[in-house]
């Protein structure tokens, strides 16, 4: 007695059939993977305080700058940024975002950072007032450092009667000046982290130099 064998294209279209049953599921499962957590992709820096509260020449504020991703929140890890000043003769600003108000006026600050070779930027306004609210004819004042070997600014102008304090830093400095000088002269060898201030009563220009370091020269304009 011969046994009947299967029909081979019968067997084929039912396991074809059940393949795609099988892929489907039975029981309503989702086989889409869930979507990931989004990755924060650095889009831009925020300079603060808004707004920024005026400054009144000598003194100082701190600003600061944040990194945000394109949902608006912080980001932490990155690098920090750089700061520079349109008008260092009316606000200084230091590598950690301290603005100095040097004399009255109007300056813009901007900060800088760079993340995975992306570079955004961000800028505040600020007003530096003179000393003593500003009022016509007053004294002012004005303050020079001494970043990498110079006198910053290099010019200052002020009223007469108006006072110039020299902040040192980094290594030995002194204010030599080579024509007509101030009430108390010259500022001898000073050492960093100090500083000095001359009076100057009367109208004229007055350049000065730092005789321990060749072409850091400076001059007080008195007007």
């Amino acid at each position: 007695m011969s046994i009947p064998r299967p029909n081979t294209r019968a067997v084929l279209i039912v396991l074809m059939l059940a393949v795609p049953a099988a892929a489907c599921g039975d029981d309503g499962e989702d086989i889409t993977p869930p979507p990931g957590g989004e990755q924060p992709v650095y889009t831009s820096l925020a300079v603060g305080p808004r707004p920024v509260p005026g400054v009144a020449v000598g003194a100082t504020v701190q600003l600061t700058a944040t990194p945000l991703d394109q949902n608006g929140a912080p980001m932490t890890g990155l690098s920090a940024a750089t700061w520079a000043s349109s008008a260092d003769a009316v606000a200084l600003v230091s590598p950690q975002g301290v603005v100095t108000g040097v004399a009255a006026g109007t300056a813009t600050i901007t900060a800088t950072l760079a993340h995975q070779g992306t570079s955004r930027s961000g800028t505040a306004d600020v007003t530096v007032t003179a000393a003593g609210g500003g009022g016509g004819g007053g004294t002012s004042s004005a303050t020079v450092t001494t970043p990498n070997l110079t006198f910053s600014p290099r010019t200052v102008t002020i009223a007469p009667g108006g006072t110039v304090t020299w902040r040192f830093s980094e290594v030995l400095h002194n204010v030599t000046f080579t024509g007509a000088e101030p009430t108390g002269g010259s500022i001898p060898n000073t050492s960093p982290g100090a500083s000095v201030s001359r009076t100057f009563p009367t109208a004229g220009s007055f350049p000065y130099q730092c005789t321990l370091h060749s072409g850091m020269t400076g001059t007080v304009t008195v007007q």
